[in-house]
């Protein structure tokens, strides 16, 4: 035949159409029953295959509503679809039936998604709660992970824990409202549980400054009756011993409570001050220059306060060279000299102190000293036997 289209009948139909180069134009292809098949193939290996088993076209890009298709399969419109899609392998992209299942057997290792996603109606569920999600809610089955697989938040269980393997830095900017009418704040590890407005530190806080405003009945209260130490500097502390010790209150420069004891806190070459309060000895004042070392022990008390009201003095002692019988009133640097300076250089006119010397001792003798100008001290050796003065001395600055 001449015609570039073959026809061929088998019993009396059509059982085989094979056109090359055919304009259909009108024709309704409906109308051609008993067609087992309806191939067109081109000269450009394009083909179109169409039959009741499985049908085919062959082409690199097919328009759909579209005279130039850019891509494979190219659609002007809407595309309706019943089942599934699936990818390579017949991997299983996406299901569809009450719910949209992207990758529903776990085929994909990753489902990326590059720019934003924004749900406009709806929320988000990571995991396999079946909780109903509300508009612009998200719902964590377990946890938040930063980029390096670091927790940075567990909601696994009946707690929300942040930065629960400590590999992060917990930091808020802006106003934080903890607004619970029935629970307060713990921090660390507390078995009681605060109450609202309340805040439980297990070991220490640490600020530039407290500020305690003037509603209510204002405390500042250690429970219990353990000692406590409030450390005001390096050097200046508020402190108390327990029941075991007398319940000693301690105001103390340079001394703190360590142990359930007074001591030293600080190595220092001016030595300590301060003031003791307890039920067994009442008030006591202690006060040394001499050079101390963190952890020592008090020496006894200046002056003391008893419970009954006794003013009781300790006179300090002064030591002389072990073979000296009295001071050298005639040599302007000997010792009692220089301890007087030492003590009252620096003080008002009209300061007063009383001192003694070793070797003074047994005699029953003391020296009172009065500074009587900016440079000047009077000194007086006083029988205490007979409330005598013995002698007396100027002494320089």
């Amino acid at each position: 035949m001449d015609s570039d289209t073959e026809i061929f009948f088998k019993n009396g139909k059509l059982d085989y159409l094979n056109v090359n180069n055919f304009d259909i134009g009108d024709v309704n292809i409906s109308h051609l029953k008993n067609l087992n098949a309806f191939i067109i193939n081109n000269s450009d290996g394009s083909n179109f295959n169409l039959s009741n088993e499985k049908s085919l076209i062959t082409t690199r890009k097919l328009g759909v509503n579209n005279p130039n298709p850019k891509k494979t399969l190219d659609i002007n419109g809407d595309l309706k679809l019943v089942g599934s899609i699936y990818g390579n392998k017949d991997k299983e992209i996406l299901k569809q039936n009450n719910d949209l299942n992207f990758n529903p057997n776990s085929d994909f290792q990753n489902i990326n998604i590059k720019k934003n996603l924004k749900i406009i109606d709806g929320g988000l569920t990571i995991g396999s709660s079946n909780k109903t999600v509300g508009n612009g809610e998200l719902v964590i089955e377990k946890g938040i992970y930063d980029s390096e697989k670091n927790m940075v938040m567990n909601l696994d269980g009946d707690n929300m824990i942040f930065n629960p393997n400590k590999e992060k830095i917990l930091k808020m900017k802006g106003r934080v409202l903890f607004d619970d009418v029935n629970n307060g704040v713990s921090i660390g590890n507390n078995d009681d549980i605060p109450n609202h407005g309340e805040l439980y530190v297990s070991r220490r806080i640490k600020t530039s400054m407290v500020d305690i405003g003037e509603e209510g009945n204002r405390q500042i209260m250690f429970s219990g009756n353990k000692p406590s130490n409030i450390h005001l500097g390096d050097y200046t502390t508020i402190s108390n011993t327990d029941q075991e010790n007398n319940n000693t209150s301690l105001f103390g420069n340079n001394l703190y409570v360590d142990d359930n004891e007074v001591k030293v806190k600080n190595d220092d070459d001016n030595g300590y001050r301060g003031i003791k309060m307890n039920n067994l000895h009442g008030i006591q004042f202690y006060s040394s220059k001499e050079s101390v070392n963190r952890g020592d022990m008090l020496n006894s008390s200046n002056i003391t306060i008893s419970n009954n009201g006794q003013l009781i003095i300790s006179t300090p002692i002064l030591e002389l060279d072990s073979e000296e019988e009295d001071f050298d009133s005639n040599d302007p640097q000997n010792k009692v000299y220089n301890y007087i300076r030492e003590q009252l250089g620096s003080q008002p006119i009209g300061s007063y102190i009383t001192f003694t010397i070793r070797p003074y001792l047994e005699k029953d003798k003391i020296i009172n000293c009065i500074k009587i100008g900016s440079y000047k001290a009077r000194l007086y050796v006083i029988n205490r036997k007979t409330n005598k003065t013995e002698k007396d001395y100027d002494i320089e600055f």
